[in-house]
């Protein structure tokens, strides 16, 4: 009984040594939030430009390159509903990976995503869409058997819009008209204002409200 027993100890000894208290767990789905932005509106051959906020909720420092590693991403992209690759208006793609850092718990970084290259013919009005997708992770080590993934974390989609030059073109009429028709108020002489241009009523066509009938009716008179 005493010789199983020494047996026993170093084999719990080995484990203690082999697996530290203070490992790191392996990341999950749920560890991480990913948001991803862009601005409202873009000029016709510019690019669409995506940013991504990813956010640490866990409790432990996410290394990447030490302890986990973005390994990709999937999604969709449409041009006025139709899929990018489809539309005589898209030129290329591109995306990045944020650089090897550290993130703690609580914090935050912002990167450029997603590159849309649009083309210069592009219609006004017309809506890029980037997503919903999926951005991809594996933990260091593999925490599954999947080779390349270990989990990943779904998002949802952003539009940007080519605006309609009309509307810019209404704006620059309704600030030449208000301020050209100041300029030309102020470089009126004395007395030929617009308001001086105003005909004043005739009394003389109505005899009871002329000054000269007002003052032959008695007073009190209605």
């Amino acid at each position: 009984m005493r010789l199983n027993a020494l047996l026993v100890l170093p084999g719990i000894a080995a484990c203690l040594f082999a697996f530290p208290r203070d490992a790191p767990a392996s990341f999950i789905a749920s560890d991480f939030e990913f948001v991803v932005t862009t601005e409202p509106t873009f000029k016709p051959g510019d690019k669409v430009i995506v940013d991504g906020i990813f956010t640490n909720v866990s409790s432990q420092t996410a290394v990447f390159g030490g302890n986990i590693a973005e390994a990709g991403a999937s999604f969709f992209f449409f041009i006025d509903g139709v899929e990018g690759l489809a539309s005589p208006y898209f030129e290329g793609i591109s995306g990045s990976f944020f650089p090897n850092q550290s993130i703690a718990p609580g914090g935050s970084v912002q990167f450029p995503f997603i590159f849309v290259d649009t083309t210069s013919t592009i219609p006004p009005g017309t809506i890029v869409t980037v997503g919903p997708g999926n951005l991809l992770f594996q933990n260091i080590p593999p925490s599954t058997a999947d080779p390349f993934v270990d989990f990943y974390i779904h998002f949802s989609e952003v539009s940007a819009l080519a605006p309609e030059p009309a509307t810019l073109l209404l704006f620059v009429i309704g600030l030449f008209t208000m301020f050209g028709f100041n300029t030309w108020v102020a470089r009126q002489p004395d007395g030929e204002h617009p308001e001086s241009f105003l005909v004043p009523p005739n009394l003389s066509l109505n005899p009871d409200a002329s000054p000269a009938a007002l003052a032959r009716r008695p007073l009190g008179a209605g």
